[in-house]
């Protein structure tokens, strides 16, 4: 075969390839491009909800699968409603009171919602017009963790949120008296100057109990007409940790001062008061995690002895403490565990087991309880395991710690 008719067989080869990838390309992206294409079985609750672009939509062929989100025995949901959720996505679907009745929190269900209304009413997107008849239980007790989430987050992405269940700590503003009640809509406050609403039905089952000063807040995120975030919680269990009022210049935020280097130990001073900062730094580097603001301390890796965040002062009692961590970068994780002294740092007690589940994903925020109710100081101690080694056995992880947000409660 001379040269040209190498060449030519190449081009022709070439030329195959490249119409094949590009109608595999087509194929892949045109079922969420075009709603004659939309068909699956099942469909994710987020291709469901990108169809909606403002105004109501007839669903084509639509079958979904989620586990029920909402307590219709509880009636802090809009009547006739369920919510159902899919990973990190929901939708909300009117359903009518006889099948949202027969629908209880963790049940998974198969639903047709071939030809419903996907439509946004009173801020709540929502599929109207389910045939109860199309709705398949396929399981009872299915498990749903919230996401925790900080303020900023939900302001910043409610419609990201809508319809899944998710947590947040908070106080309620203005700091209630005898008498108050969740009935209605309350504010939430994150004691930085963010509130979100918490509403609660007049007639649901907790609605005239007393509300709490400082808990964490397990709910269905909603959005209002106007795009703001709503909390709706679903039951008195969804209501944790309550606690007294959050103290004056917390949540400590580590933003007004920095520790460069790692050693040696300095005590910095920062507007809770004065903290120790042992085998641990405040940089602002683009890869630590910081809650608020742009600082976060991060404590060493590696190291064979503990790396400590220490308060140098006390506070006069203690009911609560929560702080915000994670791993710097992509470190594997680490170990560490909140200490409290009742004698002005000369001994150190555990609050808790070790929390060893520090992800370089996400954020996470840890809820200390207690009842101290003389002067005590909190420290973070990070466990000195060693250099990091994931083939030890046990392995060995050692990675770098970052935490910020270190609130504590009266």
């Amino acid at each position: 075969m001379n040269n040209r008719n190498i060449l030519m067989k190449n081009i022709e080869m070439k030329t195959f390839i490249g119409s094949f990838l590009c109608f595999a390309m087509v194929a892949l992206f045109l079922p969420s491009c075009t709603k004659d294409k939309y068909k699956a079985d099942p469909y994710t609750l987020q291709q469901v909800r990108l169809l909606y672009t403002g105004k109501p939509l007839e669903l084509p062929e639509s079958k979904i699968i989620g586990v029920v989100i909402s307590d219709a025995n509880s009636k802090n949901i809009p009547a006739g409603m369920v919510v159902v959720q899919d990973n990190n996505r929901g939708i909300a679907l009117s359903v009518g009171a006889e099948a949202a009745a027969s629908l209880s929190k963790g049940d998974s269900i198969r639903v047709d919602a071939t030809g419903g209304s996907l439509t946004r009413e009173n801020g709540i997107l929502q599929v109207k017009n389910i045939d109860k008849n199309k709705i398949q239980k396929l399981a009872s007790n299915s498990i749903v963790k919230p996401l925790q989430l900080t303020y900023a987050d939900f302001m910043a992405n409610v419609l990201n949120y809508e319809s899944t269940l998710v947590q947040v700590t908070a106080s309620t503003e203005p700091a209630p008296v005898q008498g108050d009640v969740f009935k209605g809509d309350k504010l939430l406050s994150d004691n930085m100057g963010k509130t979100i609403v918490m509403h609660t039905e007049a007639n649901a089952t907790f609605a005239e109990a007393a509300l709490p000063v400082n808990a964490t807040f397990t709910g269905i995120a909603f959005a209002t007409a106007e795009a703001l975030p709503q909390l709706w919680v679903r039951n008195a269990d969804d209501v944790l940790h309550s606690s007294g009022a959050m103290y004056a210049n917390y949540p400590e935020q580590f933003e007004n001062s920095t520790k460069k280097g790692y050693t040696p130990a300095v005590n910095v001073p920062l507007p809770s008061g004065s903290w120790r900062l042992d085998n641990a730094v405040m940089q602002n580097d683009v890869k630590d995690k910081p809650t608020s603001g742009v600082y976060a301390v991060r404590m060493q890796q590696n190291l064979t002895i503990s790396a400590y965040l220490q308060m140098m002062y006390n506070v006069p009692s203690a009911s609560k403490v929560t702080v915000w961590y994670g791993v710097f970068m992509d470190d594997l994780g680490c170990t560490w565990r909140l200490e409290y002294s009742t004698n002005n740092g000369t001994s150190w007690t555990a609050a808790g087991p070790d929390v060893k589940d520090a992800s370089p994903r996400d954020r996470k925020l840890a809820v200390f309880t207690f009842n101290i109710k003389v002067p005590v100081r909190f420290r973070i101690n990070k466990i000195g395991l060693g250099t990091t080694n994931s083939s030890a056995k046990p392995p060995i992880i050692n990675g770098r710690l970052n935490v910020d947000d270190f609130a504590i409660y009266q």
